[in-house]
């Protein structure tokens, strides 16, 4: 089942995409994370934004931003899109496994080396959620070296547009 984030208090949609996991206790029950929903959103529409509010999706209008005073350096602008990547990148890995459960993961893990069991079914389940953060980490970091090589905004934002990260 696919799920669609959204912003916790403006329930902007993030672009974020994901598949719901199955509940463990009801087979065919999924569980939707907070600030998600399987609700697929309305086609996009030039000039508004999308936002999921009590159950629904609704458009709204994108504020007239007015011309800078200033122009930023492309220092400043690789800095705001290296942040925005590892930001996006951040978002991604806490929607499918938020701090809590990396940390009991990681604990878990711990638990099988000190014992010496790290094989079989749960710790290979354990080896494909490091592997699946890895390829997020990675696709971050080959992003945001090409964001750094970038040498005007078309090329940062080519950049950012390239990212591909893992189902």
């Amino acid at each position: 089942m696919r799920i669609y984030h959204t912003h916790p208090d403006t329930g902007l949609l993030l672009g974020i995409i994901s598949d719901a996991d199955e509940s463990p206790l009801e087979p065919g029950v999924y569980l939707i994370p907070s600030h998600s929903t399987p609700v697929e959103p309305p086609a996009d529409v030039a000039g508004s934004t999308r936002h999921f509010m009590a159950g629904r999706w609704e458009y709204r209008a994108l504020p007239v931003q007015p011309e800078p005073e200033s122009v930023s350096s492309i220092d400043d602008l690789r800095a705001a899109a290296v942040t925005q990547i590892k930001h996006g990148a951040s978002q991604i890995i806490l929607s499918r496994y938020p701090d809590w459960k990396q940390r009991n993961m990681t604990a878990r893990a711990v638990q099988l080396l000190a014992a010496g069991t790290a094989s079989g079914a749960e710790w290979d389940a354990l080896s494909a959620v490091w592997a699946w953060i890895s390829a997020v980490r990675q696709e971050s970091d080959r992003v945001e070296a090409s964001i750094l090589s970038a040498d005007t905004q078309i090329d940062i934002d080519a950049a950012l547009a390239s990212a591909t990260w893992p189902a």
